[in-house]
């Protein structure tokens, strides 16, 4: 851990003295904490809420900040996504992200100071738009992982990256009824697609390229895989809103057992 950084374990005296709250945890454990952090007490209605969870809840079909917005109203929601590999993160490797919210203003001064001589951070007020493409980006890692794991080369896979934008701009117009074209071919869209249908150090990537290649989806039991869960969450979404999603529902159905893999490339790549 470095010398910087200071463990509180008491969650109330840790909320007292924040002037900024970054949540990380998976999405699906995200209530539970706010609901910790809103029974406290303590933290300021004025101080930020920054999310990085990259998911959508299961039960209310909320995406990661509308989540927090239920239950911290008073507090402004951000959310921070991006192409950004922990791993590299650690090692001080240059990245850049994305810090979207409804205020324009708080949003371009967080990101000023979040961003370091590494870390190159960009304000957007497409709140709706940057959190859509970090949930559905990581379904569509699975989808090329399958693809590349069947050996059907990269050829297949950009197939599966074009398709996926597809779904990621019919759920932002469904979500928000319009379409920041800058979002969906910038880093929050199109940058961390690219890394995560790319990345052997994907979380998501090796999901699908271990199951293209064979391996019992039963024997994966990985809680960090967002796209694994957000995969059911998203094709009940898409039936809500009444749009078709052929990559994220062949995902879905894939893990409920409802195809195999065959039959999952041939909805990737031909439905």
């Amino acid at each position: 851990m470095p010398k910087e950084i200071e463990l509180i374990p008491d969650v109330e005296s840790a909320l007292k003295c924040a002037s900024v709250l970054l949540l990380c945890v998976p999405t699906q454990e995200l209530r539970n904490l706010c609901n910790d952090v809103r029974n406290t007490a303590a933290l300021d209605a004025s101080v930020p809420v920054l999310v990085c969870s990259k998911g959508i809840e299961n039960k209310s079909l909320k995406f990661a900040g509308e989540v927090i917005e239920e239950l911290l109203p008073d507090n402004p929601v951000f959310v921070l996504s991006g192409p950004a590999l922990a791993k590299e993160m650690v090692r001080g490797l240059p990245c850049a992200m994305v810090l979207a919210g409804r205020d324009e203003s708080l949003a371009a001064s967080l990101a000023e100071k979040l961003s370091s001589a590494v870390m190159s951070i960009a304000p957007s007020t497409d709140y709706v738009g940057v959190q859509i493409g970090s949930v559905l980006k990581n379904i569509i890692a699975i989808a090329c992982g399958i693809v590349i794991g069947k050996g059907l080369g990269y050829n297949a896979s950009a197939m599966v990256v074009v398709r996926g934008i597809a779904e990621i701009q019919a759920v932002s117009t469904a979500k928000s009824e319009s379409v920041d074209l800058s979002t969906i071919i910038g880093l929050a869209c199109l940058g961390d697609l690219v890394l995560t249908c790319t990345s052997a150090s994907s979380r998501n990537m090796s999901f699908g390229l271990a199951i293209g290649k064979g391996q019992d989806i039963a024997s994966r039991n990985d809680s960090l895989v967002e796209g694994a869960e957000s995969a059911q969450s998203i094709d009940r979404l898409s039936n809500t809103l009444g749009i078709h999603l052929p990559v994220c529902s062949a995902i879905a159905k894939l893990l409920r057992g409802e195809l195999d893999t065959d039959q999952v490339i041939n909805q990737l790549l031909f439905a």
